[in-house]
Formats: structure tokens, C-alpha cells, sequence
């Protein structure tokens, strides 16, 4: 039991120190290949799938439709209060002073007729054809 054929740390044969000089910075630098391939991969699909035509059926086109005309309508709102002097950031804590409450009612009154009219007069709604009497 206690002879010298048994293998010790500090007695490594060539292909030990090869593989170990060689295999260990190899799967090194492949798992940080990999780690990067997979982080870029995961933004190009997102990318990717924003860019690919949709087929909707036309209440789900018209609900995104309405839904993007209403983000639009309400960035051109945030944009006129905050051209008007009131801060829509949305961050406060219990330090930070409120917003002077004339200033908001005055810039938000103003906002809302210049949005409302923006689009100009109401278009009519058109009239529906007579439907046909049936007895």
C-alpha cells in the first residue's frame, strides 16, 4: 500500500498536461461563445418577429388600429403638458414638492381643446340606406 506505483498530483504524464493546457481554455472559450450566441440570438428574434407582417382579422386590425391611434393621441398630450410647464415624469416621493394644482388645470384644459380640435370639425355620419320592407 504505501509504494510508489500509486498516482500522485505532482507526477503528470504528456497527455495529461495537454489536456489540461489545451482542453480547459478551449471549453472555456466555447462556453463564452455559446453565452454571447445566445444573448444576440434572443434581440434578433424579437427584432425579427416585430418586423414580420401580421394577418389580423379586421376586429383585431381595428382594435390595434384604435389602440395605436390612442398612444399617439396620448404622446401628443403629454407633449403639450409638458410644453405647458407641467412635469408628467410620474416620479415623486414624499419629499418632492406636488405640482402647483392652477398650473395643471390650466395647462390641462388647454390641452384638451387643442386636441379635441385638432382633428377639426366632426366628420357626419353617413346615412344608412332605407332597408327594404318585408312583410
Amino acid at each position: 500500500m504505501g509504494g510508489r506505483n500509486e498516482w500522485s498530483p505532482t507526477e503528470w504524464s504528456t497527455i495529461d498536461k495537454l489536456l489540461y493546457l489545451v482542453g480547459i481554455p478551449f471549453f472555456a472559450v466555447l462556453a463564452v461563445l455559446l453565452f454571447v450566441v445566445v444573448l444576440s440570438s434572443n434581440g434578433h428574434e424579437s427584432v425579427a418577429a416585430a418586423q414580420q407582417p401580421v394577418h389580423l382579422r379586421p376586429a383585431a386590425s381595428a382594435a390595434q388600429t384604435r389602440e395605436q391611434a390612442m398612444s399617439e393621441a396620448r404622446d401628443a398630450y403629454r407633449a403639450c403638458l409638458k410644453s405647458m410647464g407641467v412635469n408628467t415624469s410620474g416620479y415623486r416621493n414624499r419629499f418632492s414638492r406636488m405640482p402647483s394644482r392652477d398650473t395643471l388645470r390650466t395647462a390641462s384644459g388647454v390641452c384638451s381643446t387643442v386636441m379635441r380640435d385638432q382633428g377639426g370639425p366632426a366628420p357626419a355620419t353617413p346615412k344608412r340606406a332605407p332597408s327594404l320592407n318585408s312583410l
